[in-house]
């Protein structure tokens, strides 16, 4: 919180307690003595604001802009006052109301002090987590891409130009909807010059909106399923019967199927890379939990009785596990 009840600085203390255990070095299986937790969270920096005894320092805005604004927009952000002032606001206004509640002696509660203990640990081991991968991280992932893109099928992905007739039935009328979206179905189907010139306003009852649209270079995964698996199955020119989807009743043209073609590694490095760099994290936080889970998981019987009580659940109906 960065504040402390008897006298409120940039030094001030918050002291939390719990019971577990939290692996402060890389994982050895000796973690072996479990003791209540005690985190010390310290304000830190010079003070930048105050609104009565809340505090705001530099440290605290450096946070703010390090979670909130890419790095090469800081500057540019920096440079307008009213975004200064709604910025330290956003860091000021929690402050207070943290005072009013240490002041009230919320802080002491148990169930609160549970909560933030919870929200502290995590943070605490997102961040050991992100500080153990670049301690292991390599300096340069290039050689690792250049693999997985031999190893990829160096094809960009196949994209496809279509024409729909989009249909939204009222559903307070959904029987006049229906046959209306046969009708404009049956009518390009039967005439398919008139896909681009029908008059869909006169061809559909004030039970539906329609709209017509030309869509180029989409992405089939992009697409809803049943839209994506007709239009792949068309060929260019073909007019689909009526498709549903969550947004409506799909008529479908297929203008074109763009193969995929091949692409080479200069222009996809930063994907490979951020692929090469991803699997390895990955495979180093995998080793991480893996030696963490290796120390057993000790739980009492009398412990699991306590809590079902608690709850009033029955513990001879408790099921599965050991």
């Amino acid at each position: 919180m960065g504040y402390k009840r008897t006298y409120w600085s940039s030094h001030a203390l918050l002291l939390l307690f719990a019971v577990g255990c939290l692996a402060a070095t890389p994982a050895t299986g000796q973690e072996t003595n479990p003791a209540p937790i005690e985190l010390s969270v310290k304000a830190s920096g010079e003070t930048f604001a105050t609104r009565g005894r809340a505090l705001v320092t530099h440290d605290d805005i450096d946070n703010y802009l390090l979670q909130r604004v890419p790095e090469e927009h800081r500057s540019g952000f920096l440079i307008d006052a009213d975004r200064i002032g709604t910025m330290v606001e956003n860091l000021a206004l929690p402050r207070q109301l943290a005072v009013r509640a240490m002041a009230d002696g919320l802080d002491q509660d148990a169930k609160v002090q549970a909560k933030m203990l919870q929200g502290l640990v995590t943070l605490l081991a997102d961040e050991y987590m992100a500080r153990y991968f670049e301690a292991q991280a390599l300096d340069d992932y290039e050689v690792v891409a250049r693999e997985l893109y031999l190893t990829s099928d160096r094809k960009s992905e196949g994209t496809l130009d279509f024409s729909q007739i989009l249909i939204v039935p009222d559903e307070s009328r959904m029987l006049d909807s229906l046959e209306n979206v046969t009708t404009v179905a049956k009518r390009v189907r039967n005439a398919p010059e008139e896909f681009d010139e029908i008059d869909l306003a006169a061809s559909a009852s004030a039970a539906l909106r329609t709209d017509r649209r030309l869509f180029t270079d989409v992405k089939p995964p992009r697409l809803n399923e049943a839209v994506r698996d007709t239009l792949l199955a068309m060929d260019p020119g073909e007019i689909s019967g009526p498709v549903q989807s969550q947004f409506g009743w799909h008529i479908l043209r297929l203008e074109q199927y763009h193969a995929p073609e091949r692409v080479d590694f200069e222009e996809v490095r930063e994907q490979f890379i951020a692929q090469a760099r991803a699997e390895h994290r990955e495979r180093v936080e995998g080793k991480l939990l893996a030696d963490l889970q290796a120390v057993p998981l000790e739980i009492t019987e009398d412990a699991v009785r306590k809590l079902l009580a608690r709850y009033d659940a029955d513990f001879g109906a408790l099921s599965g596990g050991n």
